[in-house]
This record gives C-alpha cells, structure tokens and sequence, in this order.
C-alpha cells in the first residue's frame, strides 16, 4: 500500500482512532507486518518501536465486549508497556530500560522483541513524557516510532510526539454515511488548521510549549500573560479581564463548547484569536466551533501533524455494515485525502 514508503520519510507516527472500532489496531498491526515483511525480502533493516497513551491491545473491548486484534511484535521490535502488562506478555524480549516514574499499572518497562508474540501496550500517561520516551528510543537507533492511540487519549497523536499521523474512521463512528463524512471532515478541519507563526523570537513557542494549564495573553511585542484564570472552566467568572493585554489568547488545555461561546458573545470576537496547543485539545461540537469563526474568532496550532491517510472500517460492532468502496470513494472525494480500507486492500 502506497502509504507505508510514506511513512517511513517520518521519525515518528501516530496512529489515532475517532472511536472504538474503527480498525486502528489492523492498521497498526498491518504497518508492522507490512515493515516487517520489507526487513525480510528487500534486505532492510528498519528498526521499529512501539508504544500508546493508557491501554490498548486487549483481547476483549472493555466498551463494547467485543474481539479485539491482538497487537503482535516480530523479533527486533522495541516496545513499551507497564510492568503490569510486561508480566503478562505472549513474548519473550531482554529488558532495556526501567523508569523510575509510575503510572497506575507499574513503572514503564522499555524492551527489545526475542521471540515474536503479542503484548498489550500501556505506555506514558501524558504527552510530555511521552516525548521524552521518544527521545530516549534515539539512542537505540530506532528509525520509526509508532504511537498507539484513541478518541480517548488523543494527545499520543499530539506533533510534540509524532512527525505524521494516520486517523481511522467507520461505521462505529456513524452508520450514516452522510454523517460520518461530516464528523471525519471536522476532525480533518481541524488537522490542518493553520500554524502559529509569532513575530517574535522562537523563544516565545518554547515557553508556550511549557505550559501545561491556564489562560495566557499574548501581546503585541509577543509576551505571554498569565491572565491568572484558575481554569478555563471558570472564563465566564474572569471575563472582564479577558481583554486587558490584548485580542490573541494561548490555551494550552482543551477547548470546550464552552469556552467557544464565551468568546463568541465578546464584543472583540472579529479580532479574537486562539492558539490551541494541537488539534488533539478540541472537544467542542462542530456547531460552536463554526459559529466563533462565522463570527469573527480565528484559531491557530501551536503545532501540526501531517496527515499521511484515512483507513476505514466499514462494519460497526452493532452490526451496521457500509459499503467499503462507496464508503472509500466518498471520503476520498470530500476530504481530498487517501483513503484506504486495510482488509479489502
């Protein structure tokens, strides 16, 4: 398939599913065959890694109760996982690290694949330390890092971790295919919203980059103000201060239906902009989304994943089936994207 010689012009890949069930683990464990595969017969030597936010790869669906694809490692592979689930790994591996940092399942075991099997991943809990992890893979010349992710836990997708992306979409997120076009569009919206380009020194994005919650003006000599807003929940209490250092805002949490309507009332919303941290902070509706920029607001990335391709899956675990070619053709032709279905390719 076309798109894995594109995935290997990138350091690091994300993998992220709109919803349960949308085929992400075959795509993830075809792209491993398929490199895999290309180690075997063209005489490469591509060394992988592989990790998620939170959990993933477990036999059952613990949402719907459904089989889920195991996630199989060939020998060579670099993986990370919580001690928890190393223990009840199907493979044999030689330990290559140990942090010293927990999550809820134990400390996160960094290991190199001796015998191939399956395992469940359960990689770093935030976004940051994620990025450190990828960082440290380097020194083990690794060439590509796949990062498992979810609806659930977007930020593995988050560009301070991954060079590319591939979003996975189907008929869990809408059996109506009309509908699933628009919510796949949205997402894709906000993909490629634009990137924030200060006027001043880079030294302003890496200080943003930093800051994990809050509400930040930035001014005109590009200062960032800490509006001294506890939350972004509590912007309506705050609101006379909004505008005291200017019209451009950092707001490096998620952004709610909420705080969408907020800025959408002000009497300065035709000169109101946001800058999110990445696409994976949106969780607003389409509807309040479209209505702060039909009204004036405009919004831009800190920073921005490249789209590699769309992979669907046309059947939903409540037994909605579409038809994959139609299913293929229109949201290759609405979303001007590759589009591809894993199983029929």
């Amino acid at each position: 398939m076309p798109f894995i010689d594109e995935i290997l012009k990138y350091r690091t890949l994300a993998i992220i599913g709109m919803e349960k069930n949308t085929g992400k683990t075959e795509c993830f464990n075809y792209i491993l065959d398929q490199i895999h595969q290309r180690n075997k017969t063209q005489n490469s030597s591509i060394q992988l890694a592989v990790t998620s936010i939170g959990i993933d790869g477990e036999r059952i669906d613990q949402v719907t109760q459904t089989d889920k694809p195991e996630i199989r490692l060939e020998k060579g592979t670099i993986f990370v996982t919580s001690e928890s689930f190393y223990r009840s790994k199907r493979l044999t591996s030689q330990i290559l690290d140990l942090s010293d940092r927990k999550t809820t399942m134990g400390r996160l075991v960094m290991a190199q694949v001796e015998h191939p099997g399956e395992v469940i991943l359960s990689g770093p809990n935030t976004t940051q330390w994620l990025s450190e992890m990828v960082e440290a893979l380097e020194q083990y010349k690794v060439d590509l890092t796949i990062v498992d992710g979810a609806l659930s836990r977007k930020s593995s997708a988050s560009p301070a971790v991954a060079d590319a992306l591939i979003l996975t979409t189907g008929a869990a997120v809408s059996p109506y295919m009309p509908e699933l076009v628009q919510k796949t569009k949205f997402v894709l919206n906000l993909i490629h919203l634009p990137v924030y380009k200060p006027n001043t020194k880079r030294l302003l994005k890496q200080y943003l980059n930093s800051i994990e919650t809050g509400l930040y003006a930035i001014t005109d000599e590009g200062k960032a103000v800490d509006l001294q807003i506890p939350s972004t929940l509590l912007i309506e209490k705050y609101k006379e201060r909004l505008y005291e250092h200017g019209t451009t805002f950092y707001i490096p949490g998620v952004i709610t239906d909420q705080i969408l309507k907020i800025f959408t009332l002000q009497k300065e919303i035709k000169n109101t902009r946001l800058i999110v941290r990445d696409f994976t902070r949106f969780f607003c509706t389409p509807f309040c989304f479209y209505e702060f920029i039909k009204s004036g607001g405009k919004v831009a990335l800190l920073h921005q994943t490249r789209l590699i391709a769309l992979c669907v899956n046309p059947t939903s675990p409540a037994g909605y089936n579409l038809d994959s070619r139609t299913l293929c053709e229109t949201l290759e032709k609405e979303l001007q994207v590759p589009v591809y279905d894993i199983k029929q390719n």
